[in-house]
């Protein structure tokens, strides 16, 4: 079975919840170009990205791997 123990999820154990919420937080707080650089990834054509919006985009990552 795939799931996690009862145990540790009544333990309070983090979950997909947990980790989303925790991402948006991280998201909110970084600065807006960073955000705006992962909005243009998400909603227009990530092919015309700037070679600085990936930079922002990969320091963005970098830093939630780190702080997750």
């Amino acid at each position: 079975m795939l799931s996690k123990p009862r145990d540790a999820v009544a333990a309070g154990a983090p979950g997909e919840g947990s980790q989303k919420d925790d991402f948006k937080n991280y998201y909110q707080s970084r600065p807006l170009k960073e955000r705006r650089a992962i909005r243009k990834l998400l909603k227009e054509n990530w092919r015309n990205l700037s070679g600085y919006d990936w930079k922002l985009i990969k320091q963005f990552r970098k830093e939630f791997k780190v702080l997750a």
